[in-house]
């Protein structure tokens, strides 16, 4: 008997630490509209970060302006650049030309990831031809 409500106990202790947990977990993802202004030439001009919390039913979104400037560390898409630093919406064509539209995209989600010092592991890639289609 005794055996038996241990174990219930834990199972209980079990049962609310995962609720706790997943009712405490957020979904975060960057949402990235893109635009193509000439040849080769592509910009990030809309860059949400959204994160969603599922139990909880809330959602928090935050625009990061196309126009902030982000040290660029390891890569450096603008050429002739004298700083380090460079305009956030300039990675996704920096992503672009070395990799394509996912490299692009991945590059912003992880700056974002660390502007914002939290996990951002998934994105949304709209185009403006995307955009016109919904």
């Amino acid at each position: 008997m005794k055996i038996r409500k241990i174990i219930i106990i834990l199972l209980i202790v079990i049962v609310v630490v995962i609720a706790v947990f997943f009712a405490t977990r957020r979904v975060n993802v960057v949402l990235i509209g893109t635009d193509k202004v000439e040849k080769n030439s592509y910009r990030a001009d809309t860059i949400i970060f959204v994160s969603y919390k599922p139990f909880q039913k809330k959602l928090s979104m935050l625009s990061i302006p196309r126009d902030t400037l982000i040290e660029s560390s390891g890569f450096n898409p603008v050429k002739n650049n004298i700083s380090n630093r460079v305009k956030i919406n300039s990675l996704y064509m920096y992503g672009f030309l070395n990799g394509g539209s996912k490299k692009g995209c991945e590059l912003i989600a992880k700056v974002v990831s660390d502007l914002l010092q939290t996990r951002v592991p998934f994105y949304i890639h709209i185009n403006y031809d995307g955009f016109v289609k919904i």
